[in-house]
C-alpha cells in the first residue's frame, strides 16, 4: 500500500550537488562551439544529443576555458586561492608586526605570541609570515658606532656635493673604508629584525656595535672610485703590540727519583 508520504504532494528528492560531466562531453562541446556556423545558435549546441547540458553549464565552461585554457577540457578540482582551513591570524596583524615602529618587530616569535596572546605556536607564526608575506627574521647589518661629530661632517659633505655630476666631481673621489675582525666583534650579540626579503628597510636599521678595548687582531682596508677598484690591504695597527714574543720550550728538569742509569 502507498504510504501517506507518497500520497501527499511534495517536492521530488534529488541531489543538490552539482554534477560534473566527463572530459569527453566537454571536448565535444568545445569542438561544436568552435566549428559552429553563423546561423547556429548556442541552444542547438546545448540540446545536441551527444552533449545535452543546461545553458548555464555551457556558459560556465566557456568562461573557465578563457581563464584556464586547456585545463578546462578536463575535470578540475575546486579552484581556490587556498584550500583548507582559514588562517587564525588576520592579515592586518601580520602587517602591523612588519612595521619598523612596532616594538615587537625585533622580538623573537615566542615573545610575539606571548605578548599578543595568540592562540598559535611560535612555529605556526613563523610559517604564517613565510607563506603569506614572504617574510622572516633577518640579522641586522652590523656597523661600528659613529661619533656625533663624524656623523655631522658626513651629512654636511653629502649636502654640499649632492648636486655635482659624476663626470666633473664624483669620478675623481676615491672612497676608502676599513674593517676590523676581532674577538670583540664576535662577542657582540646579534640582533634580528622581522622584514620581507629584498626590502630597502634593511639599510635603514643597523646594529651599532659599541667600541670597547683595543683592536689587536686583523685589519683590512680597501678603496674604490667610479672607474677603479683598489686592492684589499691587510695591515697592523700601530697601537697594537708588535712582534709576538716566541716562548721557547723549557728544558726537562731532572727528577728527584731518577738514577744515573
Amino acid at each position: 500500500m502507498p504510504s501517506q508520504r507518497d500520497s501527499e504532494p511534495h517536492t521530488p528528492e534529488k541531489s543538490i550537488k552539482r554534477h560534473e560531466y566527463d572530459t569527453v562531453r566537454k571536448s565535444r562541446f568545445f569542438e561544436l562551439f568552435d566549428s559552429r556556423r553563423n546561423g547556429d545558435s548556442l541552444r542547438q549546441i546545448y540540446k545536441n544529443p551527444q552533449i545535452n547540458i543546461p545553458p548555464s553549464t555551457g556558459r560556465r565552461w566557456l568562461n573557465e576555458r578563457d581563464h584556464l585554457g586547456d585545463k578546462a577540457y578536463r575535470r578540475t578540482r575546486k579552484i581556490s586561492k587556498r584550500l583548507g582551513r582559514k588562517y587564525i591570524i588576520a592579515t592586518e596583524t601580520l602587517d602591523d608586526l612588519l612595521r619598523n615602529d612596532n616594538p615587537l618587530n625585533t622580538k623573537p616569535y615566542e615573545t610575539i605570541v606571548k605578548e599578543l596572546n595568540l592562540p598559535i605556536k611560535p612555529r605556526t607564526l613563523q610559517h604564517n609570515f613565510a607563506v603569506r608575506k614572504g617574510a622572516r627574521r633577518y640579522k641586522k647589518p652590523r656597523i661600528k658606532a659613529m661619533s656625533q661629530k663624524n656623523r655631522v661632517e658626513r651629512v654636511q659633505y653629502g649636502q654640499e656635493h649632492r648636486s655635482k655630476t659624476i663626470s666633473h666631481f664624483w669620478k675623481f673621489i676615491y672612497f676608502t673604508d676599513e674593517a676590523h675582525f676581532n674577538s670583540r666583534d664576535l662577542a657582540s650579540k646579534d640582533e634580528y629584525i622581522l622584514r620581507q626579503p629584498n626590502s630597502q628597510e634593511r639599510l635603514s636599521h643597523f646594529n651599532e656595535a659599541p667600541q670597547q678595548g683595543l683592536n689587536i687582531t686583523l685589519h683590512v682596508s680597501a678603496g674604490i672610485c667610479y672607474d677603479h677598484k683598489g686592492e684589499i690591504i691587510f695591515y697592523n695597527d700601530p697601537m697594537d703590540p708588535g712582534k709576538v714574543k716566541q716562548c721557547k720550550a723549557p728544558y726537562p728538569h731532572k727528577s728527584s727519583v731518577e738514577t744515573e742509569a
